[in-house]
């Protein structure tokens, strides 16, 4: 919600820039908070492979113990 309220400031902003109501250092924020949130977009991560899932083999999964003998807790009681 933060984020978008911010998103619609920017935009606002830059609307006001245009008009000359606002100074240009504000122009700059809003093109900057633009380009981060474009280049941090879903779709942009996808068209440039940025995807944040991580990539787990199959190897690596299955080398991992699951229950190892020997090893049991001691019972209470």
């Amino acid at each position: 919600m933060i984020k978008t309220l911010l998103d619609w400031t920017s935009v606002a902003v830059a609307a006001g820039a245009l008009m000359k109501l606002l100074p240009a250092i504000a122009a700059l924020w809003t093109i900057a908070w633009l380009s981060i949130s474009i280049w941090e977009s879903k779709t942009m991560r996808g068209w440039c492979k940025r995807d944040k899932k991580p990539q787990v083999s199959a190897v690596e999964t299955e080398s991992v113990p699951l229950h190892v003998e020997g090893n049991d807790p001691p019972h209470g009681g």
